[in-house]
Formats: structure tokens, C-alpha cells, sequence
């Protein structure tokens, strides 16, 4: 009995079968079409935030060699100045070191001590000692 109805319908069945199968076939590919659309939406939008995050980290890290590149003049205007301070100091040092030299001889001189005797405690040469004496050697505190 049911072999009977489906032979007798069998062409119907086929095509009915068939049917189903092509209609089932366009919703997979409707539903596959939908998900790469939103797929690929999805992908351009992820593409422009990766391309706005890239324009500003290279906006930022533009930024930054700025201020880099102004810190190492500041730094290098700070090593140029620490080095002149060290060098005047170092002028001044040896200014002091000088007077309290001479200020040593004349007071050497105007003790009565000998030229050999300067010599060796103040490290003057012959010709300097020879000034000294010639200007303060009968001059008295």
C-alpha cells in the first residue's frame, strides 16, 4: 500500500525532494553570503581601528622624539655649561693656588729666608724669586 502511493507518486516525490534540496541549497548559500558580508564588515572596521591606532602611536611616538631630540640639547647645553663651571674653577683653583704661592715667597722674603730656601718650599723659578726680592725684601709688616 505505501509502495504503491510512492510509485504512483514518484516523479511528484522526485521533484518535490529535489525542491526542497535547491531551496535548502539557496538559504545555505543566502546565510553563508550574510555571514561573510558581516564578516568582512567586520574585518574593515577592525582594519580602520588598527589603522587609527597606527596613525596615532605614530603621531605619539613622533611626539616623543621631539621631546627626545629637545633633551638631548638641553642635556648637551647642561654637559657644555657643568664643563665651563669645572673649567673656571678649576682657573680660579689655580688663581689661588698662584697668590697663595706668592703671597708664601713674599712672606719667605720679607722673613729673611734664603733664595735656595723659596726655591724649595714655593717651586718659583730663579727669575720670579729674583722679582720678589727686588720689590719685597726690605719691605717690614
Amino acid at each position: 500500500m505505501y509502495l504503491n502511493i510512492i510509485l504512483d507518486n514518484f516523479e511528484i516525490i522526485v521533484i518535490s525532494i529535489l525542491l526542497i534540496i535547491t531551496i535548502s541549497t539557496i538559504c545555505i548559500l543566502f546565510i553563508q553570503n550574510n555571514f561573510i558580508k558581516n564578516t568582512s564588515n567586520k574585518i574593515d572596521n577592525y582594519h580602520d581601528i588598527i589603522k587609527k591606532n597606527n596613525s596615532e602611536l605614530a603621531e605619539y611616538i613622533n611626539t616623543l622624539s621631539k621631546i627626545t631630540e629637545l633633551n638631548k640639547q638641553k642635556l648637551e647645553e647642561l654637559i657644555s655649561d657643568t664643563s665651563n663651571i669645572g673649567k673656571n674653577l678649576s682657573n680660579i683653583k689655580a688663581t689661588k693656588g698662584d697668590d697663595d704661592i706668592l703671597t708664601l715667597a713674599i712672606e719667605l722674603v720679607r722673613s729673611g729666608s734664603s733664595k735656595e730656601e723659596i726655591k724649595n718650599k714655593t717651586g718659583l723659578n730663579d727669575s720670579e724669586i729674583e722679582t720678589i726680592y727686588a720689590y719685597h725684601k726690605n719691605v717690614k709688616n
